[in-house]
């Protein structure tokens, strides 16, 4: 046994010392093994993992550089002046459809509701969600009001698809529908960060950080908790449950990111030009950055009346802010309780008055 002496600052709740007891030295606490952020394969695996990340962008480029390309974007020229009239009528009844609804103009409610308030002159409620809250001033410049809606939809959009993907593993396998490695969202990506040490005394600190009390105790209960789940000393985690379905994940972290980064700059490349960026393929996009519409992206023909899609719109917004606060929560519990999002549920539901936030606080 070796113990790692942290002298605390006021923000742990004193001037002592916490010890952190690891399993072995230590040199550095926030030193990783670089052999889980370099690549662990051959050459010639890590060749196949790349090119394979770099198919989609790539088959892209080349469809619309090649003779099916260019017939696809003559196809598309022949009916795009007819698209181009449709989609223009759309835009009318569109606004026509805000003019009267409830959630947008004037007479739209507000964040503080009846109570009186100066709201911002600067926003009318032409977009959806806007409810008149900018205490700090962000949208007087229109330009950036327009680029901040942009980002917050799209964060919006990741927050709510990510939420999903935090919450279903995890209800599959407490229901015993599915069994997954592991199903806890946060435990993932910790399964590539393979020294037990510095990961055990980091978070240590982290929970006194966050505690302000002596958390030597919990820690050490933590740290238990993840070597029975199997996720420390660098296990490989399965591609949706499938052995040896592995992929990228078996060659290191940067080789994951190199890969993620392949495969993202196709969409984050359109997503930058804007909705023409689809037109080299032939696919024509009636809508705007935020809304693009056509059979891509929306099949299921949900914006064909304007006013149940301007009334979507805010729905949309609404949960993606609610997704958004969510995952501060999911954040704090990973934190302060090692667990996933579902678990906490059911222990608080099962017993509420024990498992709530101030009761963590208080046993940390």
């Amino acid at each position: 046994m070796a113990s790692l002496t942290w002298t605390c600052s006021p923000l742990c709740g004193g001037g002592g010392s916490i010890y952190l007891s690891c399993k072995k030295p230590t040199k550095n606490l926030l030193k990783f093994k670089s052999s889980s952020l370099v690549c662990k394969a051959s050459w010639q695996e890590l060749a196949g993992v790349l090119v394979f990340s770099a198919i989609p962008f790539s088959a892209v480029k080349a469809i619309a550089n090649s003779p099916v390309g260019e017939w696809l974007q003559n196809r598309m020229l022949e009916t795009k002046k007819a698209a181009l009239q449709d989609s223009s009528n759309f835009k009318a009844l569109a606004q026509n459809a805000r003019d009267e609804s409830l959630w947008y103009g004037e007479e739209r409610p507000r964040w503080l509701g009846p109570i009186p308030f100066e709201y911002p002159e600067y926003l009318t409620g032409e977009l959806p969600g806007d409810y008149g809250f900018d205490v700090a001033g962000l949208s007087k410049d229109p330009v950036a009001f327009q680029k901040y809606f942009n980002f917050e939809i799209l964060h919006a959009r990741w927050a709510m698809l990510a939420s999903l993907g935090a919450v279903i593993p995890e209800v599959l396998d407490m229901l015993g529908a599915f069994h997954f490695v592991e199903p806890v969202w946060w435990r993932v990506g910790y399964s590539k960060l393979q020294d037990f040490d510095a990961l055990y005394c980091s978070l240590s600190l982290l929970r006194c950080i966050l505690s302000k009390y002596y958390i030597w105790m919990s820690g050490l209960c933590f740290s238990c908790s993840m070597v029975n789940y199997g996720v420390w000393g660098g296990e490989t985690l399965d591609y949706l449950g499938i052995p040896g379905l592995h992929l990228a994940g078996s060659q290191g972290v940067i080789v994951i990111a190199i890969c993620q980064a392949l495969l993202m700059v196709g969409p984050e490349y359109a997503r930058y030009c804007g909705i023409e960026a689809l037109e080299p393929l032939g696919i024509f996009l009636p809508g705007d950055i935020n809304y693009p519409g056509g059979a891509l992206f929306d099949p299921l023909k949900l914006s064909k009346d304007p006013v149940s899609f301007e009334d979507l719109k805010v729905k949309e917004i609404k949960n993606g802010r609610l997704a958004m606060v969510a995952w501060l929560g999911f954040y704090a519990q990973a934190a302060l309780t090692g667990k996933g999002p579902v678990h906490n549920l059911v222990d608080h539901i099962s017993d509420p008055f024990h498992n709530n936030l101030l009761s963590i606080l208080k046993i940390m």
